[in-house]
């Protein structure tokens, strides 16, 4: 982890080691919440235990991957924790320029770039595998979805909301690779009709692009919603995902 030091001592491994049972990610997050707490040291550039450890350090830290992931999030400043919720619905990638305008506080770009800093610090974030400036990614998608289930479910639905409506107004012209996405985004936030429209269109894509497996599960979960909710789809949709779903059964 990138904690600063060029080595640990055995003392903070063997802890490491029987916390976590050696896993890795969450090693390395237990490691980034020690040191948040202020309970590792790098005196010599050697990254150990602090020497007040064993008075409180063992009994005060959470004892579980999602509590570890909890405790980082709390040690954030309030503007960093509620940028860091709404980039949780957003997905795992986002942009600073999406974020702004979803942001519920105003923000200028100034004030965001510093926020992203904080959570890039904290090693929480990351940039993005495209490379490209000002694009970036959570770190691993465990961390994406302990930090999404904080949030209060009518704050979810609006984030959700929100994010949806920004994709449509941003891509209106070429909405096509954004489907599954939408239709993902309209179903959290409570707007079946149009989550369904969305995934038929996601199937019907799919299928052209000779994707047989997921245009399937499209057009089955287009179903499953429908009959969970109640929403009747007429004769021709339903004529229309039949033809989907023969003709990619045919295809396999």
């Amino acid at each position: 982890p990138s904690s600063g030091g060029s080595s640990r001592t055995p003392e903070l491994g063997e802890f490491l080691f029987n916390r976590t049972a050696g896993n890795p990610f969450y090693g390395e997050e237990l490691l980034l919440a020690l040191r948040g707490a202020g309970l590792v040291e790098l005196p010599d550039g050697h990254c150990r235990l602090a020497p007040d450890f064993g008075r409180a350090g063992p009994a005060t830290l959470p004892t579980t991957l999602q509590g570890v992931i909890i405790s980082r999030v709390d040690q954030l400043g309030p503007a960093e924790q509620l940028t860091l919720t709404l980039i949780s619905v957003i997905g795992r990638e986002f942009s600073l320029p999406m974020l702004r305008r979803l942001h519920p506080v105003a923000v200028d770009a100034a004030g965001l770039e510093a926020i992203v800093a904080v959570l890039l610090q904290a090693d929480v974030v990351r940039p993005a595998a495209t490379g490209v400036l000002g694009e970036f990614a959570f770190k691993h998608a465990i961390l994406r979805e302990v930090i999404y289930d904080l949030l209060p479910y009518a704050q979810r639905r609006q984030f959700h909301r929100d994010v949806a409506q920004w994709i449509e107004n941003q891509g209106s012209a070429h909405l096509e690779p954004h489907y599954a996405e939408l239709a993902l985004h309209w179903e959290k936030a409570g707007e079946v009709d149009q989550a369904i429209a969305y995934l038929e269109r996601a199937g019907a894509r799919a299928f052209g692009r000779f994707a047989n497996r997921l245009a399937i599960q499209h057009i089955r979960k287009a179903y499953a919603l429908s009959q969970r909710h109640d929403v009747p789809l007429g004769e021709a949709r339903i004529a229309t995902c039949e033809g989907i779903l023969g003709d990619s059964h045919q295809e396999l």
